[in-house]
């Protein structure tokens, strides 16, 4: 999928997986998540949808800590 004409890669979440837009097809306008091993999982339906939950996502403040501390716990930090 990711491979083809018709893929717009946005950014990367780390590591191996990554997240696009489709501008081309039946899917255009759909944002995707994908690794380098070919795996892909839908994330939202149009930019605009992927935009407001990412701002949603990082102005909650108390995901952000939770999230900062179970990473901090898995790499042994405090």
């Amino acid at each position: 999928m990711c491979d083809t004409d018709g893929y717009l890669t946005l950014g990367t979440h780390g590591c191996q997986w990554d997240f696009g837009l489709i501008i081309t097809g039946d899917r255009r306008g759909q944002v995707f998540d994908y690794d380098n091993e070919g795996a892909y999982s839908f994330v939202a339906n149009s930019f605009t949808e992927f935009y407001e939950n990412w701002l949603n996502r990082i102005a909650d403040e108390e995901m952000f800590r939770r999230e900062l501390e179970e990473r901090r716990k898995r790499l042994g930090r405090r």
